[in-house]
C-alpha cells in the first residue's frame, strides 16, 4: 500500500521490497507453486508536496507438475503523488494524506 511519504524537491529515494508467496494444494488438479516477487520502487521529489514514483517488478515463478520455472519482468506503474495534508502533531508525530494517480503499463508476460 503506497504511504503518505515522499521525498523532498530534487531528492531520489531508491526502495527495494522482496516477498515470497507459497501456494500448497492437496487437489492434483491445482498443483502447488512459489513465486519470488523483488520490487525496485524509485521516486522524485518535483516540488514541495509532489512527487513521481515509478515501480519495477521482477518476478521468479515455481509452478506445476513437472515443475517449470519462469522468471520475467511485471507489469511497470507510474503514479503522481500530491501531499494535500501535512499536520505536526509533536516531535515525530504527524497525520499524512496524499492523493495517488497512476497507471500501469503491461510490460509483463500476463498469465
Amino acid at each position: 500500500m503506497p504511504a503518505a511519504t515522499q521525498p523532498s524537491p530534487g531528492q531520489w529515494i531508491l526502495t527495494e521490497k522482496v516477498r515470497y508467496y507459497d501456494f500448497r494444494d492437496d487437489d492434483p488438479l491445482d498443483p502447488a507453486g512459489s513465486i519470488v516477487a523483488a520490487e525496485t520502487t524509485v521516486a522524485y521529489g518535483l516540488v514541495p508536496r509532489l512527487s513521481l514514483q515509478l515501480d519495477l517488478p521482477l518476478l521468479w515463478q515455481q509452478s506445476g507438475t513437472p515443475s517449470r520455472t519462469t522468471f520475467g519482468l511485471g507489469d511497470l506503474s507510474l503514479a503522481l503523488k500530491w501531499r494535500v495534508l501535512q499536520e505536526g502533531l509533536g516531535p515525530v508525530a504527524t497525520i499524512r494524506a496524499s492523493v495517488i494517480g497512476g497507471t500501469m503499463v503491461p510490460t509483463g508476460s500476463g498469465g
